[in-house]
């Protein structure tokens, strides 16, 4: 799919806390690295939860749905 070259950014990101870019820059370009792995995680849970109840499949969407914005929020308060 097209969000896959949304990684892409992940690596530049990298690249750029050397010093070539400012925190902030990096931190949007690691934000838009999540994206795709957002959707990944999103359609795995699904593809899980089609095969088990839904008791499962709801727990296992609420918990690993929220995991990029763990990440994100972990990252914003780092500093």
């Amino acid at each position: 799919s097209k969000l896959t070259y949304f990684l892409l950014f992940g690596p530049i990101a990298l690249i750029g806390k050397t010093g070539l870019f400012g925190e902030s820059t990096c931190f949007v370009l690691a934000g838009l690295t999540l994206i795709p792995l957002a959707e990944r995680l999103s359609f795995v849970t699904e593809e899980v939860a089609s095969h088990t109840n839904q008791t499962i499949g709801a727990l296992l969407n609420a918990t690993f749905g929220n995991a990029p914005e763990l990440l994100i929020s972990s990252a914003a308060l780092q500093e």
